[in-house]
């Protein structure tokens, strides 16, 4: 009887997850998907004088299974002038001791400790990052900087070594504001991958990609795990508090 009513639930939830993905893939809303990071060509001469300051803002609470690999792809990216916030969260695993050793091995990276419970009104991780965001905005770093980006970024997200460069890259050709990138998923089991894809598509029928680009729609959605933007229009928007 068990085996039967998972068979019914996978298939209805298959069936779901078609019928949003039919709806995403329709020729009205195909061009959601046709932006692509280009990360194949290597930097041109002279690239690097046209590259803003980043800051890549990145919380993370007991992910000692991932900042092994993850902090170090951050700290490693192929850019020229570039910081590194990790913000722990009140973790209580072995992350404190993980971030200690890494920050002794990379100088971009700035490791902030976050053990004050969000205020009233406030959820975990965008607390986090106001945080994190109050610490940046300290540090001998930031103030030496002008007109500086922002990148927005999770834990237990690999990058490739020039993705920040070619999402840069990208932002200067097309004159964008905000640039989201959305990775690749890894999912642990096939009812998880079938919940999530449904989840993300519905999301993207709901709050279509392009709309972002247009005025009439002041509503829209972006990936949590890469959103750059120029850090003036962060803080015109509100920062995290908004």
């Amino acid at each position: 009887m068990l085996a039967v009513t998972l068979w019914v639930v996978l298939t209805v939830e298959a069936l779901v997850a078609l019928t949003w993905l039919a709806v995403a893939l329709a020729p009205a809303r195909r061009r959601n998907l046709r932006a692509l990071v280009d990360l194949t060509d290597d930097p041109s001469d002279g690239e690097d004088a046209t590259l803003p300051a980043v800051a890549i803002v990145c919380p993370g609470r007991n992910e000692a299974a991932h900042i092994t690999t993850t902090l170090p792809e951050l700290c490693e990216q192929d850019y020229p002038n570039l910081r590194v916030v990790f913000i722990d969260d009140d973790s209580d695993d072995a992350t404190p001791t993980i971030t200690a050793d890494l920050a002794a091995r990379y100088d971009r990276l700035l490791v902030v400790r976050n053990d004050a419970p969000p205020p009233d009104g406030w959820v975990g991780k965008c607390w986090a990052i106001e945080r994190g965001w109050a610490a940046l905005k300290e540090s001998a770093w930031w103030r030496q900087q002008q007109h500086p980006w922002v990148c927005f970024a999770d834990a237990d997200i690999h990058w490739h070594p020039r993705c920040l460069r070619s999402a840069m890259r990208h932002a200067q050709q097309h004159d964008a504001q905000v640039v989201s990138v959305l990775p690749r998923a890894e999912f642990g089991s096939v009812t998880e991958a079938i919940v999530q894809v449904q989840l993300a598509l519905g999301l993207c029928v709901l709050y279509p990609i392009d709309r972002a680009m247009d005025p009439n729609y002041p509503d829209t959605l972006t990936g949590g795990a890469f959103i750059l933007t120029p850090a003036s229009l962060y803080e015109q928007a509100g920062t995290h508090r908004a």
